[in-house]
């Protein structure tokens, strides 16, 4: 009789800490029938059998898992601006502008027309009549061959001029001798003397009457005394720079142009013509200067125009070249003048 094989049964299971999970229906079949299934080790090389599995998938390194790197956005928070911060431009244009009026402002005030004030307005003084000469004649005979008493009165003639009660007085008709043709009429009158103090730019200038023909006035450079220029009407020139070109024998020659008083083209342009064709004075050579002429306008006049020079004028209600030219040419660079002759 043959012998059975022996069945090999599996261990049984220790109780305790050593059991484990009872085997299911499928591992139980597959332990009978076929042999464990052995795992490769791929690390260390080694096959591991049945329950080693567990074991050496546990041994088995895991790749690594990507890690999700999380961008964080950081808001910059910056810090409030202050007011300056916010409208420094305009602020710093608003100084600008702020500054240049203030300058402005002193400009204006040391050369505009708003530098002095007037007490009066100048009118027409006496005139001069013209120099009469001591004259040739014979007296009148009278019946008992004796000159005439008043013949003889009658040519007794004044070697000086007197002065008349208007500008431009004719001689005195009782005067029967006649002026030599080389006098002339000297033109315009004698103005109060205003003294001739010198004072810093910009100072308050006040006259006893306008215009000036003397007086405080200014000693700078640009100030006074002023370039020669033909000034148009667009702007006044205050007395403080042209009255030291008087005190230098210049002969300024000044027009209103306020409003409505302008003078027409054509008086402009005869004025015009007389700055330009004076002829030069014996002392204008150092100055480099055609002649010693300024025309500029001045409202503060009685009449329309006037011919002035140093302590004398000659005021005008209509502008007549002939009588300007003969003003300047007895009244420039006059000998009574202690800084005659600069520029």
């Amino acid at each position: 009789m043959s012998k059975r094989p022996r069945r090999n049964r599996p261990p049984a299971r220790r109780q305790g800490h050593d059991a484990g999970p009872a085997p299911s229906s499928d591992a139980a079949g597959f332990a009978a029938s076929d042999p464990p299934p052995t795992t490769s080790d791929t690390a260390s090389g080694t096959l591991v059998t049945g329950a080693d599995t567990s074991k050496a998938s546990n041994a088995t390194p895991r790749p690594a898992r990507p890690t999700r790197r999380t961008t964080r956005t950081t808001r910059r928070v910056e810090p409030r601006r202050s007011f300056a911060d916010r409208y420094r431009g305009l602020l710093l244009g608003a100084f600008a502008l702020l500054g240049a009026g203030i300058i402005g402002f002193v400009f204006l005030q040391s050369t505009g027309a708003a530098a002095y004030s007037c007490a009066t307005l100048m009118t027409p003084g006496p005139g001069e009549s013209v120099p009469t000469p001591m004259p040739s004649f014979r007296p009148t005979p009278t019946g008992d061959g004796t000159a005439s008493p008043a013949a003889s009165a009658e040519a007794s003639p004044s070697p000086d001029a007197s002065p008349s009660g208007s500008p431009g007085a004719s001689p005195d008709p009782s005067a029967s001798p006649s002026a030599s043709p080389g006098a002339t009429q000297r033109l315009g009158f004698q103005a109060a003397d205003l003294g001739s103090e010198h004072v810093s730019t910009g100072s308050a200038l006040d006259y006893a009457y306008c215009p000036p023909t003397s007086g405080d006035h200014y000693s700078a450079a640009g100030q006074g005394p002023i370039r020669r220029e033909f000034y148009g009407p667009e702007s006044e020139r205050t007395p403080g720079g042209w009255i030291h070109n008087l005190e230098h024998g210049w002969i300024v020659l000044a027009y209103r142009g306020g409003e409505g008083q302008v003078p027409s083209e054509e008086v402009l342009g005869q004025m015009r013509t007389f700055f330009e064709s004076a002829p030069p004075s014996d002392m204008a050579g150092p100055c480099q200067s055609p002649n010693k002429v300024i025309v500029l306008r001045f409202d503060e006049m009685d009449t329309p125009f006037a011919m002035l020079a140093w302590d004398r004028a000659l005021m005008m209600d209509t502008f007549d070249p002939e009588q300007a030219l003969a003003f300047y040419e007895q009244w420039v660079d006059d000998e009574g003048l202690g800084e005659r002759g600069l520029c």
